[in-house]
């Protein structure tokens, strides 16, 4: 049974896609190709450690398995879980601005349909507890997020990269994680990377709401109704976001600032 080697356990919003989008091409690196949320999400994880590892199975005997979940870093008790199943695991957790972080993870929601108040309300807006999709200014928090792993793995376990460097110095980082997993540094490929949009009306945004993030399509594992959720999704991306406003950017620094 394979078990993974590196976990990339977030941020949201960080660049943790194009990250594991460009260690997949390594040839002895396997990874797994969704989103598990193993650890971060009860149902999944009373599926079974088995189950988990199984996730794993087309990787080759000579391969580093890897999967990523940005749901990991901000969900309570997830290093507790790891730690019991996978001792010796690495983690990577990759940070961007906490207020681009936050910008880009509301007009996600917007897109999806999931959100329909102002920028300004919404993080004004108490926080609720974790699991909850629409709070973009306590997942910033990074240094309260990372704590829980830092107080259970060894620091050599755990590696922190910037989205900046990722996106600005990308063949240097890639080296740093070939280092930190022990593999042969590759000449990497680009790959397309995603440009955060708003949504191309508020009428399909009302139909991704209550369609496609119904609770019934939401439950169900078949593949089809999958694949159509994203292109659906997909779709829906209009012109590209408009510039944050000062007043609200801001608030968000001084809030930053203040938790630090």
């Amino acid at each position: 049974m394979k078990k993974p080697q590196l976990i990339i356990g977030g941020v949201q919003k960080g660049g943790t896609k194009a990250l594991i989008d460009y260690l997949a091409q390594h040839d002895k690196i396997y990874a797994y190709p969704h989103e598990i949320h193993f650890f971060s999400r009860d149902k999944t994880y009373k599926k079974g450690f088995d189950w988990y590892c199984h996730r794993f199975d087309d990787a080759r005997p000579d391969q580093i398995a890897i999967e990523k979940s940005p749901s990991y870093i901000y969900t309570p008790h997830v290093a507790e879980r790891i730690q019991a199943v996978l001792p010796d695991i690495k983690l990577i957790f990759i940070l961007r601005d906490p207020v681009k972080r936050a910008y880009s993870h509301y007009w996600m929601n917007v897109r999806k349909g999931l959100e329909r108040r102002k920028f300004a309300e919404a993080i004004r807006a108490p926080q609720q507890p974790e699991p909850e999709t629409r709070n973009y200014v306590s997942r910033g928090f990074y240094d309260e997020q990372l704590q829980q792993f830092y107080d259970i793995f060894d620091t050599d376990q755990i590696l922190i990269l910037q989205s900046t460097d990722l996106r600005n110095k990308t063949q240097e980082t890639i080296n740093k994680v070939c280092d930190f997993i022990g593999v042969e540094h590759y000449t990497i490929k680009e790959i397309q990377g995603k440009v955060g949009a708003q949504p191309r009306s508020k009428l399909y945004s009302f139909f991704l709401s209550y369609a496609i993030q119904s609770p019934l399509l939401r439950k169900t594992e078949n593949k089809t109704i999958g694949k159509i959720r994203k292109k659906l999704i997909g779709f829906a991306n209009g012109k590209p976001y408009p510039p944050i406003q000062p007043e609200d950017k801001a608030y968000l620094e001084e809030l930053y600032e203040q938790r630090r």
